[in-house]
């Protein structure tokens, strides 16, 4: 009974592959860095270029590539709509929520913010972290084409400054 039995599940995912399939969709990571020197002051009110950019670090395996497939790559592996929210430190971003857009992996985008440090800081070292949230790409098979949907997802940056007194 238990052999007939899957041997009804298996020609049943046969005849619907969607239901075998699994969603393929990247996996995203952020990096951040600043450009030019990273030293800020004790008091200092500056504006600071970013580079922000992003990675695939895997999802994709499953993705079967073919002539059909491959024109959809740069939008599975693209963060859609990226939003930066800065969380507060002894270095407090001025410039509030940043909208950055579509960001490619592969890919740097300067972001400019405006920063401003605590007067009564210590020298060293220090972050500014930003809350991430961005939209990738899903594709799902369902046995005679593939669809498309977008997932919301969220990730976090550290910036470094350091610290030094003038």
């Amino acid at each position: 009974m238990r052999v007939l039995l899957a041997a009804g599940i298996l020609m049943f995912l046969l005849m619907y592959p969607s239901l075998a399939s699994t969603p393929v969709s990247a996996t995203i990571d952020f990096h951040a860095g600043v450009v030019g020197s990273n030293v800020l002051h004790p008091g200092d009110r500056k504006e600071v270029t970013i580079l922000l950019s992003c990675e695939v670090t895997g999802g994709l395996e499953n993705l079967p590539i073919n002539e059909n497939t491959s024109a959809i790559i740069p939008m599975l592996t693209t963060a859609k709509s990226v939003v930066l929210k800065p969380q507060s430190s002894i270095i407090r971003a001025e410039s509030g929520t940043v909208v950055v857009g579509d960001l490619l992996c592969g890919t740097a985008r300067p972001v400019n913010i405006i920063v401003e440090v605590d007067r009564e800081v210590y020298e060293g070292r220090s972050e500014l972290s930003f809350d991430v949230d961005y939209s990738k790409a899903v594709l799902n098979f369902d046995g005679q084409s593939y669809k498309l949907s977008f997932s919301k997802q969220e990730g976090r940056i550290d910036v470094e400054f350091e610290i030094k007194n003038k």
